[in-house]
């Protein structure tokens, strides 16, 4: 499995946590740089800014899940694969990654929580536009 070299200049877009209101701006963003699963491996990799690096990064993460006992047909598979499909696009348009060729793209991480009860997605790229 790829490991994981965060980049400080990187901004993250994450998925997680239950619908609803939702906490202040302070609070929201604590969150998402909150580690949610610290002990757990995760999967990072690279993918170019195109539209075949999003569907790239969609499978790659269906993959992902089904080696870690996830069927692809799971409900948690497909929620997964919806959300990569849509951060994924739109790092694909809008991202870019240091030292990847050509100079534009985004970054997967995967991480399933150690009980198996949840899965953080990250998609970062090093562009300074907010998301």
């Amino acid at each position: 499995m790829p490991s994981s070299e965060d980049d400080p200049n990187e901004r993250t877009s994450t998925r997680s946590g239950s619908p609803g209101p939702g906490p202040s701006l302070t609070e929201r963003d604590s969150l998402t740089r909150a580690p949610v699963f610290p002990s757990g491996p995760a999967a990072s990799v690279p993918f170019p800014a195109t539209p075949e690096g999003a569907r790239s990064a969609r499978r790659y993460a269906v993959a992902h899940l089904a080696a870690e006992g996830f069927p692809s047909s799971s409900e948690i598979s497909g929620t997964v694969a919806l959300l990569v499909g849509e951060l994924a696009a739109n790092a694909a348009r809008h991202g870019r990654v240091p030292g990847h060729a050509p100079s534009r793209g985004f970054r997967l991480r995967l991480a399933v929580a150690p009980d198996r009860g949840g899965v953080r997605i990250e998609v970062t790229d090093a562009s300074p536009a907010l998301p």
